[in-house]
């Protein structure tokens, strides 16, 4: 340990020292190397590929979380409000899920969430905030992403919403065959 004039420290001399560190670890036989599971993976990839539309003001955030999405293997489409999420809606895109940040400009996510619900009931929601003050009674019936989050929250927060969904981009034959 040298300062970065390169003197050595009063009383540090000692770390400068060669040492010796041996490790002993018990011996494990093969009958118990195959009991051993193997480790946890982080998140379950999808069986399925969904479209997911992602409505957040930040630019940031929502770039970062579409990276997510795709990383596990879905679509993200990205909204900078309310009003472009239900223009794309309304357009006609083929969408699984939504994510909306809560406080955004003009509309927040709960307000998007009860306009969403009176043109497409059916159609998941998932409300992504970082604030822990919302009352119950604002957020009945939407799952909620506590942020920041991390991959394995949003896959874990996908899964929940759409299990057992068939993905809306299936074309109406593959719909028809799939389980």
């Amino acid at each position: 340990m040298t300062r970065a004039d390169g003197a050595v420290p009063p009383g540090a001399d000692w770390l400068l020292r060669r040492s010796a560190v041996e490790l002993l670890f018990p011996m494990v036989s093969e009958a118990q190397q195959e009991t051993v599971p193997a480790a946890p993976q982080p998140f379950a990839q999808p069986q399925q590929r969904y479209s997911i539309l992602l409505v957040d003001d930040d630019a940031l955030v929502s770039m970062s979380t579409a990276a997510m999405i795709e990383a596990l293997d879905h679509s993200a489409f990205e909204a900078a409000s309310a009003a472009e999420a239900l223009e794309i809606l309304r357009a006609g895109m083929p969408i699984d899920c939504v994510i909306t940040d809560q406080t955004m400009p003009g509309t927040t996510g709960i307000e998007l969430a009860r306009m969403m619900r009176t043109e497409w009931p059916l159609l998941p929601v998932i409300l992504a905030t970082g604030y822990a003050d919302l009352p119950d009674s604002e957020i009945a019936g939407l799952p909620r992403l506590a942020k920041p989050y991390r991959l394995n929250a949003l896959a874990a927060a996908l899964s929940r919403v759409l299990h057992g969904r068939q993905p809306a981009l299936l074309a109406p034959a593959q719909r028809a065959n799939a389980p």
